[in-house]
């Protein structure tokens, strides 16, 4: 259905960003759509299954050192944790913060942050082709 997804959200100091992009054919655009909308539907009502929480968590602790593998991603990343007064223990806490981590605090935040019938829908695609529908 789609060659790639992938989403991030963004931290600001006012409401920030979460982004879903795929790749997907012109043909299967509308289905791919209408699964992220989907997806984001059930992650609102549905608990997450331990797995995927203890995937989740495993990646996000495993991949933490990546993230600071540079000079200027340490630079970014220490401008965040002093903008959001994170404490100078930030990274040695971050494992930490993600274990603690449960599925009701992911379906809660879930279903106060993501709103499919509130996001804004941007698509690229030779409309002739792909006809896609922007309704949600």
């Amino acid at each position: 259905l789609a060659y790639s997804v992938h989403s991030i959200y963004e931290a600001r100091y006012y409401p920030g960003r979460f982004t879903v992009s795929l790749q997907t054919k012109n043909a299967t655009a509308n289905t791919a759509i209408q699964e992220v909308l989907n997806q984001l539907r059930q992650i609102r009502t549905t608990p997450v299954s331990d797995q995927e929480l203890e995937e989740a968590k495993s990646y996000l602790i495993g991949s933490f050192p990546l993230r600071i593998d540079t000079n200027a991603k340490m630079a970014r990343l220490l401008s965040y944790v002093a903008f959001f007064d994170l404490g100078l223990d930030y990274f040695d806490q971050y494992p930490r913060y993600i274990q603690a981590v449960t599925k009701a605090d992911v379906l809660r935040v879930a279903k106060k942050y993501l709103d499919p019938e509130r996001l804004i829908l941007v698509a690229v695609a030779k409309q002739q082709e792909a006809k896609i529908e922007l309704t949600r």
